[in-house]
């Protein structure tokens, strides 16, 4: 009988434990704002990606001279890899302009910010000019390296002049 109960409390604690990691993630289809918030429809919150910072909506980079809008370019591949699908976020703490910062990933589990990172649509968002996910930093590296998307040109974020490398 007590070996029953120690079974039934072990279980109760296990089936609590995996509601409450569930609660961790917020779920739903999405709304692309830019090339790093959408708004969760549902809960309609608004999220804002883990890491990255990406051009804003007006923002140009120049390619050989030649201007490019770096930031309705972001907020479309955004839009083309998340719209119809149900995108889950890890809630990361409050955000500014956003309800809260996200890690969140694909139906296939890829983190999206990273998808963003190597595809060159952002940069690793950084405090005192390290990277705040140090992955993040590497898979920029990468796409700097290869002069994918933003890396192809010249632009500018948070007040950083970046240059295209020859």
């Amino acid at each position: 009988m007590r070996g029953q109960k120690i079974l039934a409390l072990a279980l109760t604690l296990i089936a609590a434990g995996a509601v409450q990691a569930e609660a961790q993630f917020r779920s739903g289809l999405v709304s692309v704002f830019d090339g790093s918030r959408f708004q969760m429809q549902g809960p309609n919150l608004w999220v804002r990606l883990y890491g990255i910072e990406t051009c804003d909506l007006e923002q140009r980079a120049f390619f050989n001279g030649v201007g490019w809008p770096c930031g309705i370019v972001a907020a479309g591949w955004l839009t083309q890899i998340t719209l119809g699908y149900e995108i889950k976020c890890i809630d990361e703490g409050s955000a500014e302009y956003a309800t809260f910062y996200g890690r969140c990933f694909l139906p296939s589990g890829e983190d999206i910010a990273k998808l963003a990172l190597e595809k060159g649509m952002a940069i690793a968002k950084r405090e005192n000019g390290e990277p705040i996910e140090q992955s993040y930093g590497l898979i920029e590296a990468e796409a700097r390296e290869k002069k994918v998307g933003l890396w192809s040109s010249n632009f500018q974020s948070g007040g950083v002049f970046y240059r295209a490398s020859n």
